[in-house]
């Protein structure tokens, strides 16, 4: 499976390019990393976690771990500024723990269009970020304590933002949707040991049909169809047949 991380606690940038994208544009790329991106100039079709976005200027891009993500047709003039967090460090801080009550929502909303005030806002931000890696000897000269307080600025911002659209965090729940919610929320806190669909179904107090039938319902898509997009995207080639003697797995498998 191709993957995306990085190997210093945290980086940033103004340069994230359509020859950037590019390189992410054949197959889809499971994070590890934590990446929060602005759209500066131009547009980005994508990918994240099988529903399709269109990017363009001043939305700003949520991406955590486990996330997957595809770019397809990318402008010519197309620019991101970027901040990014390893796998180890996001780890070490127990990240997904501490995001746990708003995690779900970023997961279904990965995307958050900004007024052009509050995106210079963070284009600001992340010009002093900029500035001030420029004047570290190097990246991995960072203090982990410094790369912490970035994180949760960048997180505290995050929350904020998602805060103002109660259209997503507090709108008109189904028994459908909550389910799927939830089983987000159990993917996020348990995704590192539990792969099996009975778990999460056992945890939701479904049964495996009725869990199964649920989660097509809320995302249109079957369990069985997401393992054909990943697996046959990714490594080539899987057969039905062991797709359904396989059907227990859990889709984000590592």
């Amino acid at each position: 499976m191709l993957t995306f991380d990085i190997t210093n606690d945290f980086i940033v940038g103004d340069r994230i390019t359509k020859e950037t994208l590019n390189k992410y544009s054949k197959l889809p790329h499971k994070i590890k990393a934590g990446l929060f991106l602005l759209c500066v100039e131009g547009s980005v079709q994508a990918s994240i976690n099988l529903a399709k976005y269109t990017i363009n200027k001043y939305d700003f891009v949520t991406l955590v771990p486990s996330n997957f993500i595809q770019f397809h047709e990318i402008s010519d003039d197309a620019r991101f500024y970027f901040a990014g967090f390893s796998s180890e460090f996001m780890t070490n801080i127990n990240f997904i723990k501490s995001t746990m009550s708003f995690l779900p929502v970023i997961t279904e909303h990965p995307i958050m269009p900004l007024e052009e005030s509050v995106a210079q806002l963070y284009i600001d931000g992340y010009r002093l970020l900029i500035r001030a890696q420029s004047l570290s000897p190097s990246y991995s000269m960072v203090n982990k304590n410094l790369v912490i307080a970035y994180l949760t600025i960048f997180m505290q911002g995050t929350a904020e933002l998602y805060k103002n659209h109660s259209h997503w965090t507090n709108g008109i729940r189904t028994r459908t949707n909550e389910i799927y919610r939830k089983f987000i929320q159990l993917v996020v806190e348990h995704y590192t040991t539990e792969h099996s669909v009975s778990f999460y179904a056992a945890q939701l107090n479904l049964s495996l049909p009725h869990f199964c039938t649920t989660i097509k319902k809320a995302i249109g898509l079957t369990l069985g169809n997401h393992f054909l997009h990943y697996h046959d995207g990714c490594q080539g080639t899987i057969k039905i047949d062991r797709l359904n003697r396989k059907r227990d797995r859990f889709l984000f498998r590592l």
